[in-house]
């Protein structure tokens, strides 16, 4: 719903509304046992919701957004940041941390990475909620911003 919220500037009861009116479709029961839910539905709703949109079109007098995603196709598995903004330090440096480019990441796919919790929902391409990493995700916040400023 954040997401959504701050996206799409409508208001938190809009947000609600939204979630109520999808809840069947994004949490449709799984035959299987794990995961509970088939991931087509909360895929598809994110993609109906977020359209083409990247997280770099988020609109700059918001706040900005950090989504906490886990790259589980690494053992350990890594915490990955999806951001709303480019970091400011020089862009080689940026490469070399691996930072992601806002402009290339759609917020659909931002959205069903950190949703999908292993219970829950099949992960997307080994990524997954980024609980699984940061449990705390302020705590990783606050490490990033006083390595980007």
């Amino acid at each position: 719903l954040s997401v959504f919220y701050c996206f799409s500037g409508e208001s938190l009861i809009d947000a609600r509304r939204f979630f109520i009116k999808n809840r069947f479709r994004v949490f449709c029961g799984n035959k299987a046992k794990v995961p509970k839910h088939d991931s087509r539905g909360i895929e598809d709703t994110a993609k109906k919701l977020f359209g083409t949109g990247h997280m770099g079109s988020f609109s700059k007098d918001k706040p900005k957004v950090m989504v906490t995603v886990s790259d589980t196709r690494r053992s350990p598995a890594n915490l990955v940041l999806f951001r709303s903004f480019s970091p400011q330090i020089p862009k080689s440096l940026r490469k070399q941390l691996d930072y992601l480019d806002p402009e290339k990441i759609l917020i659909w796919k931002a959205a069903r990475c950190t949703s999908a919790a292993p219970y829950y929902f099949d992960s997307y391409n080994g990524l997954s909620d980024g609980g699984l990493v940061a449990n705390n995700p302020t705590q990783a916040l606050i490490a990033d911003f006083l390595q980007t400023t």
